[in-house]
């Protein structure tokens, strides 16, 4: 009902408001927490679905303050705008988020970077904040839902803006491959997280600082690897897919003894091996006879195996 009376319109208006005003200190400080209060609320009440499409095309303001909120340092206010931006851009036309700017990717990726080490300094709880709230109101949510709403919103944002070349190339130039393997290791454990992190980085490691990136990371090509028959037949497919990527377009040398160490060959044998659809079993068909001469020159990779899986 609050919805249907325009108040959701009303709280981001107010949002824009609250961003834009100059005060003193103890003006900032009211100001803070009504900006605080305003992103509770809303996240509280939603966007209808009939609506969202069209708020941001009718304002340009309301982006450029999501934007500058997305730089600020509370981190449940962070996670509160995602969580509004993929409610805003969900059931909108493709072309806004194929429209955002470096610097919304960058306020995500950002809080993604928060949410690791939140993580990490608070196992096995994500519920700590890096910056404490000004608003008692706020403890009154389940902060960990917040938190989990915003990686996933996030995600989504990345997964859909990854579809456009440019963006692919700006989410990596802005650190967006080494962020997300982080997030896996540190953070997932839930089916659709992985799912998701795993489909943009296969749509990352198209391009070349994409996949240069990922075996760069020193835990890239295990978590991947690990990911492989853990989670689901989709994650599954967009493993494959970023591991035959790599191996394909990268230098040959490097990319044979990560996968060796990491025990990516085994993995791949498991697959050829278990009941899996046939495409999987190709994807890693494909790869495993790719570099058959070089695996066969390390002797922790059973050969005779590794012939029989390939000639079957």
């Amino acid at each position: 009902m609050m919805c249907e009376e325009g108040v959701h319109r009303s709280l981001i208006l107010f949002i824009v408001k609250c961003t834009r005003e100059e005060e003193e200190e103890e003006g900032q400080r009211r100001i803070k927490e009504q900006l605080d209060e305003s992103l509770r609320l809303l996240h509280l009440i939603g966007v209808p679905l009939n609506d969202a499409g069209t708020i941001l095309n009718e304002n340009d303001q309301i982006l450029e303050s999501l934007t500058l909120i997305l730089h600020q340092q509370d981190f449940i206010n962070k996670a509160y705008t995602i969580v509004l931006l993929r409610n805003l851009t969900g059931n909108a036309s493709s072309h806004i988020v194929e429209r955002f700017g470096a610097e919304v990717f960058k306020g995500i990726i950002g809080f993604l970077k928060d949410v690791v080490s939140s993580f990490n300094l608070t196992k096995p709880s994500v519920s700590a904040t890096l910056q404490p709230s000004s608003s008692s109101v706020r403890s009154k949510l389940d902060r960990n839902l917040v938190i989990k709403r915003g990686v996933t919103a996030a995600l989504m944002i990345l997964l859909e803006a990854s579809s456009w070349s440019l963006n692919r190339s700006i989410l990596v130039d802005l650190g967006a491959v080494s962020e997300l393997v982080d997030l896996e290791i540190s953070y997932s454990g839930e089916k659709r997280t992985t799912e998701l992190v795993l489909g943009i980085l296969s749509r990352l490691c198209c391009c070349a600082d994409g996949r240069a990136e990922m075996l760069a990371h020193g835990g890239g090509i295990a978590i991947v690897t690990k990911r492989v028959l853990w989670v689901s037949t989709a994650a599954d497919d967009r493993a494959l897919s970023i591991l035959s990527t790599v191996s394909k377009s990268s230098p040959e040398n490097a990319v044979v003894e990560e996968m060796v160490c990491v025990g990516t060959v085994e993995k791949l044998c498991s697959v050829l091996k278990m009941e899996c659809g046939l495409s999987l079993k190709e994807k890693a068909k494909a790869i495993l006879r790719d570099h058959f001469d070089e695996w066969k020159k390390y002797p922790c990779v059973n050969v005779p195996l590794l012939t029989k899986l390939l000639s079957s």
